[in-house]
């Protein structure tokens, strides 16, 4: 008898949100995200919601976790190409 292949759980969708900014606001991060499927630019901290289903659960100088129906997921900055030091 053969054995049975293992289950292999495709994952999840990339995230639409899109990380533009993280402004410094007190001891505390604020991130600006855009949501294309809503067209609307959120500026949010660690607890708030973004959308249905989905919360912030870190927001640090460089990047923003968020929690939803697959776990969480982190949206980084990434420097432009050619941006100066």
């Amino acid at each position: 008898p053969t054995a049975p292949s293992p289950v292999v759980t495709p994952p999840p969708p990339p995230l639409r949100l899109q990380l533009l900014a993280i402004v410094k606001e007190g001891v505390g991060y604020k991130a600006a995200i855009y949501d294309p499927d809503s067209d609307k630019l959120q500026i949010v901290s660690a607890g708030e919601r973004i959308g249905t289903g989905r919360t912030v659960a870190v927001v640090n100088k460089s990047s923003v976790t968020i929690r939803d129906e697959n776990g969480l997921r982190t949206l980084a900055l990434t420097e432009a190409k050619g941006a100066a030091p």
